[in-house]
């Protein structure tokens, strides 16, 4: 059985790729970037490449200290009109990480980045920004309910029975 549900309305239809014969996607794309996922209230997702040119570029301003430079995603909140950050430590070839907020709610993003021997910080890359859910039963109550008002005979009739 074939589906045409994404073929072209257009008579010229071409056969659709199978998996086996577009090979694997690539490792790398080639382009420095770093995003940020809310998995549930109080778990983010990041997942990042990082380009040579990127690599390059920190080189330049920083020289050969960069290897000694530590590996973090720093994490940053806005909650209840309050900013905070913290580090994670993370391996930059794993190009992904799972971190546990302290708290669920607000807007979150990331920076992606080195902690140099002598404490600067060498950005590599920013994320997107989140909310995450507050993870709480909803203190709003709605106490105005709609009441239906039908003639339920008349509407069973016109439905067949």
């Amino acid at each position: 059985m074939t589906s045409h549900i994404n073929a072209p309305s257009s008579g010229s239809a071409r056969s659709p790729i199978s998996p086996a014969s577009a090979g694997p996607l690539p490792k790398e794309y080639g382009v420095t970037r770093l995003a940020l996922l809310p998995r549930d209230p109080r778990c983010m997702h990041a997942y990042w490449e990082i380009a040579p040119y990127t690599w390059e570029e920190a080189r330049k301003q920083f020289g050969d200290v960069l290897k000694q430079g530590r590996s973090i995603l720093r994490i940053c909140s806005q909650h209840d009109g309050k900013e905070e950050t913290f580090d994670v430590d993370v391996t930059l070839q794993a190009r992904n990480w799972y971190v546990v907020a302290p708290h669920g709610d607000g807007e979150w993003h990331a920076q992606l980045g080195l902690i140099l021997p002598d404490g600067r910080f060498v950005l590599l890359a920013i994320s997107n920004k989140i909310r995450l859910p507050a993870g709480h039963v909803s203190d709003l109550l709605d106490e105005k309910w709609g009441i239906l008002q039908a003639d339920w005979e008349r509407l069973f009739e016109l439905s067949g029975g």
